[in-house]
């Protein structure tokens, strides 16, 4: 969140506001003192001079105790306070206020009331109060070596909206979403979930970012509560052509300032809502389909790059608050004549509705936490995610921790390996993590680096996950879920997804299980000798701790396979596949070199 015009080349000091000086042509953020004196500081030295400063100010009568002090300055008395009808010219007496539904599943409501408090840190805006804005979320984008942050709205338990330019290259298995999330600090529960798919608008241009809107569907259902909930979509309809000026919020971790870092909490900024003719006039490619906020003569209120695919919302009929924009683009941030871009959300409700359907099976989502301080943490929850300390940001040094996963015998634990980046040694003698199934050591090492263990199914009821570090170098981490489902009965074949089908629909000729793995697991008896593609000895995919991403294979149950040798050395060079009775195909850079 932001600042934007004065031409100074030496510094303007505004004693402790925003604790910085003020040089350049950005406009510092107007505001309100709190104490009775102000101080000004201006210094130049003998190098290059600008046309300076023009700083106006008033004073006016302070609100009395039982008075609300409207953001405008003007009192209003306090029983007028959240009564439900706006007497602020702003609005603020009735933003400022909670909404408590004893319904937690009613959108746009929240339980804990915004507070727009002057900040000497923050400039264009200031830290949200915790819980106050329940439909944010966090996003954290892994990408190559890096990860990223974006913003996003929870429009329902299984469901968030985000902008499609954080999304359009993404994998689904790469993305965190974190609900509840205030601070780094914060102790607090958080909600974090994996995405199991994402949909980006079909219609999405890079080049001019129309239609930058998509949808997440999440891996695990949200639980609602005071500090998540949903925001309202609203329609496209006139109640929600809402007039030039309105005032409305944006919310996110992005950048204080651009250039700058984003933040380590919820940052949040008011913003007018901008005349679409006079914003046109500043962006060549604006389409209808977008809105814009922020202070357009003067600037110095927007949001900022880590705050993109957040929401700009709206109070509206002093009711609820509506997902009005989502956050897309804009010239650097808070610059005079170029207000944040947002993709007018009005012009998506029909595309949303259709491509966010509620699940009819309670089953197929479950509630789950992150979990990452534990020196020795006993997990029995059916589902989950364990995360290294600090995790996206680098975990510390001379760490030791240790979470088990326990089940029931009726019950399978599945790990899932979302994300990997520990110190690379030899042997991953420094920083490591270990896995085993009861106890035996998983692939019969320990993992470190940048690459992902293969997802498993334990054979035991109990998993442990060690995690230690040295004093040397670290990294982001790793995130791992895990996950329970039945175990399938005595007269059942488990799919290789972990489903049950009864054992007489086994190599039946049908495909009962998605993976085709029914099918697949089969013995099928040649009818002649030179019969091809049937195999005598049924494949079997059994979890092995030797083997990293696979198993050995039972016995002549790929009987087309060959091995190549170099005359005189023991090890195959290479592979082949037997095509006929005489010849073997295999690839020429294994045999160009050779001659008959």
């Amino acid at each position: 969140m932001i600042v934007a015009e004065v031409d100074i080349k030496h510094p303007l000091d505004l004693e402790d506001y925003t604790s910085k000086s003020f040089c350049g042509t950005t406009l510092p953020r107007n505001f309100e003192a709190h104490n009775p004196e102000v101080t000004l500081t201006f210094t130049t030295d003998a190098d290059t001079v600008g046309r300076g400063f023009l700083i106006q100010w008033t004073t006016s009568a302070r609100c009395a105790d039982s008075q609300f002090s409207c953001w405008n300055g003007n009192c209003i008395p306090s029983t007028q306070h959240c009564d439900g009808t706006k007497h602020c010219s702003d609005d603020s007496d009735e933003i400022e206020c909670d909404q408590a539904s004893a319904d937690i599943s009613e959108c746009g409501k929240v339980n804990i009331a915004p507070q727009f408090l002057w900040n000497t840190r923050i400039v264009g805006g200031n830290e949200a109060i915790p819980g106050s804005w329940p439909w944010q979320v966090r996003l954290i984008i892994v990408s190559g070596l890096r990860s990223f942050l974006c913003g996003g709205s929870i429009i329902n338990a299984y469901w968030v909206v985000t902008a499609a330019h954080c999304t359009i290259n993404a994998e689904a298995s790469l993305v965190t979403v974190q609900a509840g999330y205030h601070s780094s600090s914060q102790t607090s529960e958080i909600q974090s979930s994996g995405v199991s798919l994402i949909t980006n608008h079909p219609s999405y241009s890079s080049t001019t970012e129309e239609n930058d809107i998509a949808l997440l569907f999440l891996s695990t259902k949200l639980t609602f509560g005071t500090t998540v909930r949903a925001i309202c979509i609203p329609e496209d309809t006139a109640t929600f052509d809402l007039p030039t000026g309105t005032t409305c919020v944006a919310t996110g971790f992005g950048s204080l300032a651009f250039g700058y870092s984003t933040s380590n909490s919820l940052q949040q900024v008011r913003l007018s809502l901008v005349d679409q003719s006079q914003c046109a006039s500043s962006y060549e490619d604006l389409q209808d389909t977008n809105i814009c906020a922020g202070d357009f003569s003067k600037g110095g209120v927007d949001s900022c790059q880590g705050d993109s695919g957040g929401p700009l919302a709206c109070f509206v009929n002093e009711e609820k608050w509506y997902l009005i924009g989502v956050t897309s683009y804009g010239k650097e941030c808070a610059r005079a004549m170029f207000p944040g871009v947002y993709t007018r959300v009005t012009k998506y409700q029909t595309w949303i509705s259709a491509n966010s359907p509620v699940p009819t099976d309670p089953t197929t989502t479950t509630t789950t936490t992150t979990t990452t301080e534990c020196s020795s943490c006993i997990l029995t929850a059916p589902s989950g995610n364990i995360v290294s300390p600090e995790y996206p940001n680098n975990y510390a040094q001379n760490l030791d921790r240790n979470w088990t996963i326990e089940t029931t015998a009726n019950k399978v634990i599945h790990l899932t390996f979302m994300d990997i980046e520990l110190e690379m040694s030899d042997n991953c003698q420094h920083d490591y993590l270990r896995i085993y199934d009861g106890d035996v050591l998983y692939a019969g090492r320990s993992f470190c680096g940048r690459t992902l263990p293969l997802d498993f199914a334990a054979l035991t009821t109990t998993v442990r996950i060690e995690f230690h570090t040295d004093s040397g170098i670290t990294g982001r981490g790793f995130q791992i879920r895990w996950n329970t489902t039945d175990r399938c009965g005595s007269e059942e074949f488990t799919c290789w997804n972990g489903t049950c089908i009864p054992v007489s629909q086994r190599c039946d000729g049908v495909r009962h299980c998605e993976d085709d793995s029914d099918e697949i697991e089969c013995s099928r008896m040649p009818t002649t000798p030179d019969q091809c593609g049937k195999v005598e000895s049924a494949p079997a995919f059994t979890w092995d701790h030797r083997t990293v991403g696979g198993n050995m294979a039972v016995e002549n149950s790929w009987p087309w396979h060959a091995a190549v040798y170099q005359y005189g050395v023991s090890n195959p060079i290479c592979g082949g596949v037997i095509i006929s009775d005489e010849w073997i195909l295999t690839v020429a850079h294994c045999v160009q070199a050779y001659t008959m």
